[in-house]
């Protein structure tokens, strides 16, 4: 969960304010499948999906900040990305609904109060943490910031190409892997002999 102007770079860049916020969702970006690898257990690939959110607030450079959530593409009902957007709208989300097949593009350009925090990396930088989504009071909807035409950023592709190379190379490796058991597993073909 990352600033989205800090492009996966290493290099610290000025953090987005935290404390809570008005956001609108001004991007939903499916990022294709991500090798995941967690501690004592087997790789694996999950879909992955961002919501990408503006509040107004500019850095140093004048540039708005851009603060992103990832989500694994999941309609468990445990999943953070069905609880995030039940809380987001205000009810949560029913089975019926997902077996429906609710639509994210219904939260683009909806406006939401984030909670932000920073989140400090490996490499010791401190990245905005979208901690918390709800849904914006009545009273909160003239503080909705007026927003830019937003233009997808650079970034985002390179993640995607990223995600997409590293499920390529794993998928080669399982297919290697299991040519390689199955290879084993054959009868050795009869030996042509001349007589």
């Amino acid at each position: 969960i990352l600033d989205g102007s800090s492009g996966g770079s290493g290099a610290p860049r000025e953090q987005h304010p935290v404390g809570q916020d008005i956001g609108v969702c001004v991007d939903i970006i499916d990022l294709g499948e991500r090798l995941e690898v967690f501690p004592r257990q087997p790789k694996r690939l999950s879909r992955k999906v961002a919501f990408v959110f503006m509040t107004g607030k500019k850095n140093a450079e004048g540039d708005l900040f851009e603060l992103s959530k990832e989500y694994t593409f999941s309609k468990s009902e445990k999943g953070n990305l069905r609880k995030d957007l039940g809380a987001w709208r205000g009810e949560p989300i029913t089975d019926a609904e997902v077996d429906a097949g609710m639509p994210l593009k219904a939260f683009l350009n909806k406006p939401a109060q984030l909670s932000i925090s920073g989140k400090q990396a490996r490499n010791g930088n401190v990245y905005s943490n979208i901690t918390g989504i709800a849904p914006l009071m009545p009273m909160l909807l003239p503080h909705v910031p007026k927003l830019p035409d937003y233009t997808r950023a650079e970034f985002w592709q390179k993640r995607k190409q990223e995600y997409a190379d590293a499920a390529a190379e794993y998928k080669r490796q399982q297919a290697v892997q299991h040519l390689g058991a199955s290879s084993t597993q054959l009868p050795s073909a009869p030996v042509a002999t001349l007589t």
